[in-house]
């Protein structure tokens, strides 16, 4: 137990240590916007015609998922702007479209069409105090809007897992994003100390043509290694389900017969696991697995090389649960 105890110690740390990079990038503008009920501005001390266009033109904006929904509309103003030239929209009109997946936004595209206004015409009128009145009769305010463009954030990439269960094993784990569908990498590895009461290995051996069989044959020692893929889906909140999937290789030694030294297995690993998410970077984990070996190999007593197995036959538990703790870095 202390040497977890230090073990969750050094991860603490080293998870409090990770990198993130966030990057927010935002824009300070004037309202490029103008009712239908107005048909112009008047901009102390000069005078400013704006042509509208007499036809509707539209943008569609792709929007980032981690932006509020009044940036991403002041984003699809701005592109709108840009596409067409203009300085104001007349009349803009926003059709959003949220695809969800799973519960979880996925896409969010913003379309707006509207008027295209220019500015044709700037002179000076003919006196100081008429464009004073002029600009106080019209009573619009001349408004600034701020508003954020994209957030960009690098979250710490690399899981470790560190687990402890049934049958007195002890895990851990590493895994790596790939760029796509949320599916990752990893790396698993675990020694069980308590499975010598629960495992049991049947041996049919041949020697001079003669087949004995070793029944009952208990190892005291067993460790496994496994690679594949995981995706994660979440769930709710600080909640995500996973799966996976990959090789397994299981090492069983100190086993209880004196012609067999130890027995490997090959095979396939399927696992499901729950994540909750505690504090920034460390996740609360319940997982189980089953470890599918189907190919054996046997380590012999070099006095005993001239004994072949011909049969084989193990009685393994078929399902392995644990608990424990994840750290992001």
């Amino acid at each position: 137990m202390k040497k977890i105890f230090y073990l969750f110690l050094i991860s603490v740390f080293a998870t409090s240590c990770a990198t993130s990079k966030l990057t927010t990038k935002s824009t300070n503008a004037k309202l490029h916007e103008i009712e239908a009920s107005y048909n112009g501005m008047v901009s102390k001390p000069l005078m400013v015609d704006v042509d509208v266009e007499n036809s509707r033109k539209e943008v569609t904006y792709n929007g980032q998922l981690n932006l509020p929904l009044k940036d991403l509309k002041s984003n699809a103003k701005q592109l709108f702007l840009e596409t067409h030239s203009c300085e104001y929209v007349v009349d803009p009109i926003y059709s959003i479209t949220v695809v969800k997946e799973n519960n979880k936004n996925k896409e969010i595209t913003i379309k707006v069409t509207g008027f295209a206004a220019k500015y044709t015409n700037i002179y000076q009128v003919d006196s100081l105090p008429k464009s004073i009145g002029q600009f106080y009769a019209l009573q619009k305010p001349v408004d600034r809007v701020s508003y954020i463009n994209e957030i960009t954030e690098i979250n710490p990439k690399i899981g470790a897992e560190l687990s402890y269960g049934s049958f007195g094993h002890f895990g851990l784990q590493i895994d790596y994003p790939f760029a796509k569908n949320f599916l990752r990498g990893y790396a698993a590895f675990e020694s069980y100390s308590s499975l010598a009461e629960n495992v049991s290995f049947d041996y049919d051996i041949e020697f001079n043509s003669v087949t004995n069989q070793v029944t009952a044959a208990m190892p005291s020692k067993m460790s496994t290694a496994s690679i594949g893929l995981m995706k994660e889906f979440s769930v709710i909140n600080r909640v995500k389900l996973r799966g996976q999937a990959g090789l397994n290789f299981s090492l069983y030694s100190d086993i209880d017969n004196m012609i067999i030294e130890s027995t490997s297995r090959l095979g396939i690993r399927l696992g499901a696991a729950i994540d909750v998410k505690i504090y920034k970077g460390i996740s609360a984990i319940f997982k189980g697995y089953s470890n599918l070996d189907f190919v054996n190999i046997h380590s012999k007593n070099k006095d005993f090389a001239d004994y072949n197995v011909t049969a084989f036959k193990a009685d393994l538990p078929s399902f392995y649960l644990s608990g424990g703790l994840r750290f992001l870095f």
